[in-house]
């Protein structure tokens, strides 16, 4: 077998194991934010979340303004909220 066969054969294999749903083409939706966080960013989001929400803040205006303090887009800022209440930390 030669370098490209072997190749192919490699491709095909790795798409038949991973690639288990097949597209007529793809959307990445929301491709130019930035979703991936620093582990103490997210210690300390917790804490200011919790603190702020004990103030009386609305989710809306705690996302506006930890957006600001973080330096991240609003829609960063709403997913990881959104991740933290599903695992309970907020």
């Amino acid at each position: 077998m030669n370098g490209l066969a072997s190749e192919a054969k490699a491709v095909a294999g790795i798409e038949n194991r991973y690639m288990t749903t097949s597209r007529n083409g793809v959307y990445v939706a929301c491709e130019e934010l930035d979703f991936v966080w620093d582990i103490q960013d997210v210690r300390e989001f917790d804490l200011k979340w919790r603190e702020m929400r004990k103030q009386g803040m609305t989710t809306l205006e705690i996302t506006k303004e930890l957006a600001e303090y973080f330096g991240r887009d609003q829609d960063e800022v709403a997913i990881l909220a959104m991740d933290r209440a599903r695992r309970g930390r907020i």
